[in-house]
């Protein structure tokens, strides 16, 4: 069985800095678990520009599983496509030019929780 608090923080890892994320979520206590985290609020959208310093406190979010609270994530890093996941991580989709090579996400392909995209 695939621990998908272990699964949300290994994709956090691998999550390279300086790339965009929108995501969607109707609860509160999300927002408050990223609070001190600039970003931009467009309901029913937020954007965050992922840094390296972020990555422990979005990290976090496995702890009480606050991770499910998230409706929908994309993640584009210079204007593409890098990763989308739906309903609290139930499944997530990372590009094909997203080199999961030497992280700890190779592990989770064959738990029908995480695939590579043919098209983007």
């Amino acid at each position: 069985m695939i621990d998908r608090q272990e699964f949300f923080i290994d994709l956090i890892n691998a999550i390279p800095s300086n790339t965009e994320w929108l995501l969607q979520s109707s609860f509160n206590r999300l927002f408050e678990a990223i609070k001190g985290i600039p970003y931009v609020d467009e309901p029913p959208v937020i954007k965050i520009n992922f840094q390296d310093h972020f990555r422990k406190q979005i990290s976090e979010l496995a702890n009480n599983d606050l991770y499910e609270c998230i409706n929908d994530l994309e993640i584009f890093e210079n204007g593409k496509r890098l990763l989308e996941a739906f309903d609290g991580f139930v499944i997530v989709t990372v590009s094909k030019d997203f080199k999961i090579e030497g992280t700890d996400l190779p592990k989770y392909l064959d738990s029908d929780l995480l695939f590579i995209s043919d098209v983007w």
